[in-house]
């Protein structure tokens, strides 16, 4: 079992999870597009690695990370019917790339 103080928040492992992230998604509840995330790149990543691996050490994350914006979106069909949407769930930005950092680390090993 990995235990959370061995997932690598390493320099190389952000810049992977930035690389990969889609610069063309919507502005988060923290206002930070995933565009600028990607423009930064360069700037945010050491500091991203020592906030990340802090909050791994502790256990815990700002409580801003824990809520989200919750929209609905439309399926299909008659856009009168609530039954025809699904929640979307909108997060941080910064809380996304620490999700997809832990989540490859886990399904690598």
């Amino acid at each position: 079992m990995t235990h959370f103080l061995s997932v690598d928040c390493g320099e190389n492992r952000i810049h992977k999870e930035i690389k990969c992230t889609k610069a063309n998604g919507s502005a988060e509840p923290d206002n930070y597009r995933p565009v600028l995330l990607k423009k930064l790149a360069p700037c945010l990543i050491t500091p991203l690695s020592l906030l990340y691996s802090s909050f791994m050490s502790v256990g815990q994350v700002p409580n801003e990370w824990k809520g989200a914006t919750v929209t609905p979106a439309h399926k299909g069909g008659l856009a009168s019917d609530p039954g025809n949407y699904r929640p979307i769930s909108l997060t941080s930005v910064f809380c996304k790339l620490m999700e997809r950092v832990i989540n490859g680390e886990l399904t690598t090993q």
